[in-house]
């Protein structure tokens, strides 16, 4: 289920979204996607979102597809943090439990800074960062998993990736336990997030390996 409100502030139309049981697919009026994760909102003035600037207020999690405007950038701002581009693929993760704000870059690249920064730093493809609430400027992190917007994007993409590496991701995501018959391979392919034992049997059939499953 998703909400969509119109609010009148001050002579401003305010849009809100917000995603409340479920991962919620939203094009902006430039036809920029955002995909909201369940309990994220996304705001922004309808009247005055792409003139000087495309700005959104948003929380939670949500993976923008941000449709290129050279004229116009784009910044989404969250309770600490506000990220800026012209045109790009990323993804704002913060949540009130959480105590940072951090931002995958998928493709292109973003300016990343605190809230009420002055500069900020410049991550691109494949890059994360993390700004630890309180702080004045972000810090380069490695990733979590190989593939931090599958939840959004519905697709697990790997490159020579350590077949370990893989069960431990597919393990998080599918909240189960994988394990391979053999360690020393590596996969290179593209799989669908919405039926796992179809991943396991590609991969056991393409390494020649067996998977074994054991729930948590």
């Amino acid at each position: 289920m998703v909400s969509y409100t119109l609010l009148s502030r001050k002579e401003h139309h305010t849009v809100l979204i917000t995603a409340d049981a479920m991962v919620t697919r939203y094009f902006l009026p430039d036809s920029t996607l955002a995909i909201l994760s369940k309990g994220a909102t996304l705001e922004y003035d309808a009247d005055k979102y792409g003139q000087a600037n495309r700005e959104v207020n948003m929380s939670g999690k949500i993976y923008f597809s941000v449709r290129r405007n050279a004229l116009s950038p784009f910044i989404a701002t969250t309770e600490y943090a506000q990220v800026k581009v012209l045109g790009t693929e990323f993804e704002v993760d913060e949540y009130r439990k959480d105590t940072a704000t951090r931002v995958y870059v998928k493709s292109g690249k973003v300016v990343f800074k605190g809230r009420y920064g002055k500069n900020g730093i410049v991550f691109t493809k494949d890059m994360c960062g993390m700004l630890t609430h309180g702080d004045e400027m972000p810090v380069a992190v490695h990733a979590v998993s190989p593939n931090p917007s599958a939840w959004a994007i519905g697709k697990f993409i790997y490159r020579n990736t350590p077949i370990d590496e893989v069960l431990k991701e597919l393990s998080f995501y599918y909240g189960t336990q994988l394990y391979a018959s053999e360690h020393e391979r590596t996969i290179t392919g593209e799989f669908k997030t919405d039926d796992l034992g179809e991943i396991i049997a590609l991969i056991e059939k393409t390494l020649d390996i067996r998977i074994i499953q054991k729930e948590r």
